[in-house]
């Protein structure tokens, strides 16, 4: 099994503003992401992360959070090795990265003044790619190039653990429009 996350980070805006303007009630409780709808954590490198349970998660597609602030936008669906990510600053978008291996092995959509990070990040996973065996290749190293930019920004990726973040940091978030699940699901034996 894989992931399917929606996630968003903000910085420049406090965790309460962003819960408040996207309608989530925090919850004081603690759990993973991917077991719960949505929780969120304050990272080390001072930007906030909301992260959904859904890939089609409709905060990454609300750019009018981003006024007054910085925000990076993430889904990704490994089951169809989907990723894209999204800078916005102060409502506009700046850059944006897609992925979809349905496309292509190789496909890789760069949109706008792409963040510093990008061209680094893309020679390294491309040349892993090829040699790997390039778009014949068994592994999809451009499925990463979208989620290590992100990351390179924001310090959050979801298959790679964050200095100084825990999973007890990850606060549960209600959002009233779905219902919380307060167990672990059958699959989670931990």
């Amino acid at each position: 099994m894989g992931f399917s996350l929606a996630w968003l980070a903000v910085k420049g805006k406090s965790p309460a503003d962003l819960q408040q303007a996207l309608g989530l009630i925090p919850t004081g409780k603690h759990g993973l992401y991917g077991d719960y709808p949505m929780v969120g954590v304050m990272l080390p490198s001072g930007w906030y992360v909301l992260i959904a349970n859904s890939c089609d998660h409709a905060m990454v597609l609300s750019p009018a959070i981003s006024k007054g602030c910085e925000m990076v936008a993430a889904t990704l669906e490994e089951h169809v090795m989907c990723s894209d990510v999204y800078g916005w600053r102060d409502g506009q978008e700046i850059w944006s990265l897609v992925h979809d291996a349905q496309q292509g092995m190789l496909h890789l959509e760069a949109k706008g003044n792409l963040p510093p990070e990008y061209a680094a990040i893309f020679a390294r996973l491309s040349a892993e790619q090829t040699k790997e065996g390039s778009a014949d290749a068994d592994v999809d190293f451009y499925f990463d190039i979208p989620l290590e930019t992100a990351q390179a920004i924001v310090g959050f990726k979801h298959d790679t653990a964050t200095n100084g973040v825990d999973d007890a940091a990850f606060e549960i978030l209600n959002d009233p429009r779905t219902p919380l699940q307060t167990t672990k699901p059958w699959w989670r034996f931990w």
